[in-house]
């Protein structure tokens, strides 16, 4: 998997062929790349806002981390976004899997992430399903 993540990279890097600018004026063009491998395995990669080291949540620029706080590093060394991230985007569409994702993931959750993600709820989706399980 890592070596299919570097040649998904070599492939990725080369951006003259896409027929728009990455950035155009009032936020990105393209928010995100999937792309699967030859094993079926798909990758996601998410661009987003950095402002003097703060990540901003394009739905809700109010709602922001420190970029150092973003990442985890994957059991295969490759970063990831952190899980209250992945969850805050997943939380807009309200498909099954992603409240099943959200089962999965919460008892894991530390305090701090968990407050984390209700407070950015809270304030892009209020009234979200996901809010008070992140209470208990």
């Amino acid at each position: 998997m890592v070596e299919s993540f570097r040649v998904l990279a070599d492939q990725l890097s080369p951006m003259d062929g896409l027929g728009v600018p990455w950035y155009v004026a009032g936020g990105w063009a393209i928010h995100q790349v999937f792309a699967d491998d030859s094993d079926g395995k798909r990758f996601e990669i998410l661009f987003g806002e950095i402002d003097d080291g703060q990540w901003s949540y394009r739905r809700n620029p109010a709602v922001t981390m420190p970029v150092a706080d973003l990442w985890v590093e994957g059991p295969l060394e490759i970063p990831a976004l952190v899980p209250e991230v992945v969850l805050l985007f997943k939380a807009k569409l309200g498909r099954s899997w992603d409240d099943a994702d959200f089962e999965s993931v919460l008892p894991t959750l530390a305090p701090g992430r968990r407050a984390w993600l209700s407070e950015a709820l809270a304030a892009s989706h209020p009234g979200h399903c996901w809010i008070g399980p992140l209470a208990s």
